[in-house]
């Protein structure tokens, strides 16, 4: 078992028709055992930004995620799924159910992530509205942090649909897909958006 350690910095900008936040995370993993201490950095960033005047016109919401541990071996719950909602959206997050092509290219103890997506106002009524959108996703992995190999990149893109109560919920159906051939449909809830 590990005894962990964190520090974290947050920063949020929201103007009117632009948001960006960015959150570093660095994380201690001391071992209470014989196996050995570990460190992580984590860096999120997102920017959306508003194309028009009014806060109902199109908008372009950029992501990028890091994480970087500083052993080569970790332990098995440290290790990140590059698939799934918060990810690439295209696979599934449990790596056994993808193209057999695909699943070593799945998890590492690093990787970078970004993506792009663009959302387009479909209707709205008083009590929700309604976006259809448009996204890109790449990340690459690597279980050395100075090493990245451009094979082990994986690439999904594909649309979908959000509905925004007036309680700031949000209910997201997106079709993944990717050059496998595979489709996958991710469901998301996000609450305060």
């Amino acid at each position: 078992s590990y005894i962990v350690q964190g520090l974290r910095y947050n920063r949020l900008k929201n103007s009117k028709l632009i948001l960006s936040n960015m959150a570093i995370t660095f994380t201690n993993y001391v071992s209470s055992n014989n196996y050995a201490d570990f460190q992580s950095l984590n860096f999120n960033y997102q920017y959306i930004k508003t194309l028009g005047n009014n806060y109902n016109d199109p908008t372009i919401n950029m992501r990028t995620k890091m994480h970087i541990t500083s052993n080569d071996e970790i332990p098995m719950f440290a290790i990140k799924y590059l698939g799934g909602d918060d990810f690439v959206r295209g696979y599934e997050a449990k790596t056994s159910l993808n193209h057999i092509d695909v699943i070593e290219k799945l998890k590492f103890n690093n990787y970078i992530f970004t993506s792009i997506q663009f959302e387009i106002p479909w209707f709205e009524i008083n009590s929700y509205k309604t976006n259809i959108l448009f996204f890109a996703d790449q990340a690459i992995g690597s279980n050395r942090y100075n090493s990245y190999d451009s094979t082990n990149r994986v690439i999904g893109y594909g649309f979908g649909y959000n509905l925004i109560t007036k309680n700031n919920m949000q209910f997201d159906i997106h079709v993944g897909l990717n050059k496998y051939h595979n489709q996958v449909i991710h469901f998301m809830v996000k609450k305060n958006v």
